[in-house]
């Protein structure tokens, strides 16, 4: 079964049925089903946007058949992405995202809710929901980046570009090439996307060698695999931000390597941004690896030693 359908079926049951009529090669091509509050059903396709029909079927416009999502129906989603358990998922809420079954994870938009010191502490009347169908790419791990990560006087690897390019892909790429090369490897897996759980274990068993923390947040997730695990290796997706830079160089200063990924948008920007900015003057990384784009996701536009991109 692709792995579209195993996403559309954590929807509530219209929405459910109508992603399930699609036919196998049309939904091979999803990358993601977007629901916004009374609008038409789409679907993100390497070739652009298409909308969905009440039968299922995709048209290229908005037309009379197309299948609209009123509000109830959006919440009634929600919770169904929730397991119909909204404080079992409540620390992902906060961020942006709840994490679903397989490796699928739903993008969330609402209206913030703020405790005194304007923190988010929840999201409630939920209006959008933008469902991520993981497909893993088997050892996606190109091999000037596979040679790289077999050499132990390399330092830490830093996977770039913009979204859906491929990174986390890429990522477990590289968490293989180091398992099977005998390395230590603790994966840091916060959004729950790099070895995906169920209830019996994994979706997929992860690589060799490697220790899973999941939902951990990617700081504590860094101190707790330091403290218990021994890593040589630390693997993690989507770092950024002051705390995530202070685990990081923490890690890095105890001679463990780092291998993670940024969202990025060109190598040039790498330190005039903030977020990437602070990472790089950790010293942990000696390389980007930079990708190309979500048109042609795991292609490396090009490898770059940190130093050259000041």
């Amino acid at each position: 079964m692709d792995a579209f359908y195993e996403a559309a079926k954590q929807l509530s049951p219209p929405v459910a049925a109508a992603l399930a009529a699609l036919e196998p090669g049309v939904a091979a091509a999803v990358t993601e089903i977007r629901l916004r509050c009374q609008q038409p059903v789409t679907l993100q396709t390497m070739q652009g946007t298409v909308y969905l029909t009440k039968s299922g079927h995709v048209r290229m416009c908005p037309a009379s058949d197309s299948l609209i999502t009123p509000f109830a129906e959006i919440q009634d989603c929600f919770y169904a992405v929730c397991g119909y358990s909204v404080h079992s998922v409540q620390h992902a809420l906060t961020n942006g995202y709840v994490p679903l079954a397989g490796g699928h994870r739903a993008g969330i938009c609402g209206t913030a809710v703020l405790n005194s010191e304007g923190e988010i502490i929840n999201v409630r009347r939920i209006t959008s929901l933008n469902i991520r169908v993981a497909r893993e790419v088997r050892e996606a791990c190109p091999k000037e980046v596979a040679g790289l990560l077999r050499d132990d006087s390399a330092g830490g690897l830093l996977f770039a570009g913009p979204p859906a390019c491929g990174k986390t892909t890429l990522l477990r790429g590289a968490a293989r090439v180091l398992g099977n090369a005998g390395r230590l490897v603790a994966i840091v897996d916060e959004r729950m996307e790099l070895c995906p759980t169920c209830t019996d274990g994994f979706v997929t068993p992860p690589a060799l060698g490697c220790d899973v923390l999941s939902g951990y947040p990617k700081a504590l997730g860094m101190q707790q695999a330091l403290r218990t695990l021994a890593p040589q290796t630390i693997i993690c997706d989507e770092v950024g931000g002051m705390e995530d830079a202070r685990a990081v160089l923490a890690a890095a200063n105890a001679g463990v390597r780092i291998v993670a990924s940024i969202h990025a948008q060109a190598p040039s920007l790498m330190w005039s941004r903030p977020q990437s900015r602070v990472l790089l003057e950790t010293g942990a990384f000696q390389y980007v690896v930079f990708l190309e784009s979500a048109r042609t996701p795991g292609v490396v536009k090009g490898i770059y030693d940190v130093a050259s991109l000041r």
